[in-house]
């Protein structure tokens, strides 16, 4: 079977495009097409022939699918049940 040039899950009948691989054989096409063009993500990837995985696949692992959950702010993070540590507990990334 050829492998295709990329990856992504759909869910709600849309790809997810964050959610996926790409292979660098892309960068020059994709460069061409935002330069003529600047489509969306989700044009690119429809043009690029993505193997789409299904909703299912993912489901299998996150029922809910919480992984896909776009948070933007510590609002819409406590809205999932989350929130960020307080920034005394906040590690160094040089740790």
């Amino acid at each position: 079977m050829p492998q295709r040039p990329s990856t992504a899950l759909e869910l709600l009948g849309r790809v997810e495009p964050l959610l996926a691989l790409y292979r660098k054989a892309l960068a020059g096409p994709w460069g061409e097409a935002l330069r003529a063009e600047e489509p969306s993500l989700q044009s690119l990837v429809s043009r690029c022939r993505a193997r789409r995985m299904p909703e299912d696949s993912l489901r299998a692992v996150d029922a809910e699918p919480r992984s896909v959950v776009s948070v933007n702010t510590p609002e819409g993070l406590a809205r999932h049940g989350a929130s960020l540590p307080s920034p005394g507990l906040r590690g160094n990334a040089r740790d």
